[in-house]
């Protein structure tokens, strides 16, 4: 038998499965306190609830079983194409952009100012995926920072 691969008590297993899903290791702790019904530890107590249960041998050993699980159910990184990596990047530049126009409504201005920096870095990116791609085939017709500045700061 594998280690880790048989399941743990109730709050450890959802701590586990809560970690591998992207949890912070405080957060991961909250969580499985209230999947149990237990009392939900603040962030102090959380932080290093989450530290020891992460530490502990048993749960160690079953949140690596549960990451190589998963690993082996992605989808295999040769059936993504170049296009799709561009169509994916465009949609997190449009979600950054979006995101930005909303922080500035709602008067966070700092955040905007993060998210537009943030969202101009990523279409640099893009940029140079699309070269890669050969979509401009030249330097000179690479990205032009300026020009998404432009598209990117509100002129409302």
């Amino acid at each position: 038998m594998e280690p880790g691969s048989v399941p743990l008590k109730p709050r450890a297993e959802s701590f586990a499965r809560r970690v591998v899903q992207g949890a912070t290791l405080k957060e991961a702790w909250q969580a499985s306190a209230r999947a149990v019904g237990a009392r939900v530890p603040g962030d102090g107590g959380a932080q290093v609830g989450g530290s020891r249960a992460a530490a502990t041998p048993k749960i160690a050993e079953r949140i690596a079983f549960l990451k190589r699980e998963k690993a082996s159910q992605a989808a295999p990184v040769e059936n993504i194409s170049l296009e799709d990596v561009v169509a994916i990047m465009s949609e997190i530049s449009d979600l950054l952009i979006e995101s930005a126009m909303l922080a500035e409504q709602s008067g966070h201005d700092n955040l905007s100012v993060s998210l537009r920096e943030a969202a101009l870095a990523h279409h640099n990116r893009a940029g140079r995926v699309q070269r890669v791609q050969g979509d401009t085939p030249n330097k000179a017709e690479a990205y032009d920072a300026s020009a998404a500045l432009d598209r990117i700061l509100c002129h409302c």
